[in-house]
C-alpha cells in the first residue's frame, strides 16, 4: 500500500510532519509492501483556502492512502472520491512516527466531519 505524508522539507524518514496536507512544502511517499520511501515536492503547496487538488498536489504519485494532522474538507472529498483513505495522526512528529503508527493500526480513518475550516485551524 503507497501512502501520502505532508511533511515540512526533505529530510528523508526523520522529516517533521506538516500540520496541513495542502500547503506542505513536500510529502513523503511510502511503501509499506515494497518498504521504499521517498520525498517529492508539493506542486500545488501555494495555493488559496479551499482550492487545494491533491492530484495536483501529489503529482504522478499513485497512492491508496493520506497520513495527516490536517487538511480541508474539499482536499478531502477529492481524495475520497478517488479511493484514497484520510487518516489522522496528530500525535506524529515525523513521517517515520507517523507511518508506524499507521502500519500498527493505530490511527483512525477520517472522515468530512473532521476537516480543517482553515488554514490556522491547528
Amino acid at each position: 500500500m503507497k501512502v501520502l505524508i505532508p511533511v515540512e522539507k526533505n529530510e528523508g524518514a526523520g522529516s517533521k510532519m506538516c500540520e496541513h496536507f495542502g500547503s506542505a512544502p513536500c510529502f513523503a511517499v511510502a511503501d509499506t509492501v515494497n518498504g521504499s520511501f521517498e520525498i517529492i515536492a508539493n506542486a500545488g503547496c501555494n495555493h488559496d483556502h479551499g482550492q487545494c487538488l491533491p492530484a495536483d498536489a501529489s503529482g504522478a504519485e499513485k497512492v491508496d492512502a493520506v497520513i495527516c494532522k490536517g487538511i480541508g474538507g474539499r482536499a478531502a472529498a477529492h481524495l475520497g472520491m478517488s479511493g484514497i483513505d484520510i487518516y489522522m495522526a496528530s500525535s506524529a512528529g515525523t513521517a517515520s512516527e507517523a507511518l508506524e503508527l499507521f502500519k500498527n493500526g493505530l490511527l483512525f480513518k477520517a472522515d468530512l466531519g473532521q476537516t480543517c475550516a482553515g488554514h490556522g485551524c491547528h
